[in-house]
């Protein structure tokens, strides 16, 4: 690789897309050019090297590095969270207490004197 050569922005296109498909991050490749993951330095070795075919491209990161994990599952239940634990408690300070006009006991007991109550008096003998 020389010091003169340069990788157009065409190759630079199919490097990323290469990479996205791949499954690599492509905000890797940074417009100053100074950081590279190594993953990127392969295919811009490879691209200057002569290497051309995306697939090719491909192959040879695969055959390097092997297929990145994207979403690796170690555990999957076999019911879901709240079939096992049950719903979550509700916080209280999450609703709203309903205003309702507090009724003194003045009027409970006129309310319960009109329907045919007695107020209960003690007796001292």
């Amino acid at each position: 690789m020389s010091s003169d050569a340069e990788v157009s922005s065409r190759e630079m296109e199919m490097i990323r897309s290469v990479l996205h498909t791949a499954g690599y991050s492509s905000d890797v490749l940074v417009d100053d050019g100074q950081k590279f993951n190594t993953a990127t330095r392969l295919l811009m070795q490879l691209v200057l090297s002569g290497e051309a075919s995306p697939h090719a491209l491909a192959e040879q990161l695969e055959r390097s590095f092997g297929r990145p994990v994207k979403y690796k599952v170690l555990f999957a239940p076999l019911l879901p969270r709240y079939a096992i634990q049950g719903l979550p408690l509700v916080r209280r300070t999450a609703f709203r207490p309903i205003s309702r006009p507090l009724r003194s006991g003045e009027s409970d007991l006129q309310e319960w004197e009109n329907e045919g109550g007695a107020p209960y008096h003690r007796s001292v003998h």
